[in-house]
């Protein structure tokens, strides 16, 4: 199976997850699903520190390629 490791951005406050739109705005959804991934632990950290400051989880997922 081929794909490549992501992380997730979880806020432990509204227990939302973090997602870029089309614009590159980030919002956020319920739906882990929908959430947006980064290439690396140091660019999730980052933008969880920037946007939910210091109540967040990073989780590692596996991200397939799209047919």
């Amino acid at each position: 199976m081929n794909g490549r490791v992501g992380y997730v951005i979880q806020c432990l406050e509204s227990f939302n997850f973090l997602y870029m739109d089309e614009d590159g705005a980030v919002n956020y959804t319920p739906f882990l699903k929908l959430a947006g991934t980064t290439p690396t632990y140091e660019s999730a950290f980052e933008l969880a520190a920037d946007f939910l400051h210091d109540s967040f989880a990073i989780c590692t997922v596996w991200v397939p390629e799209k047919k």
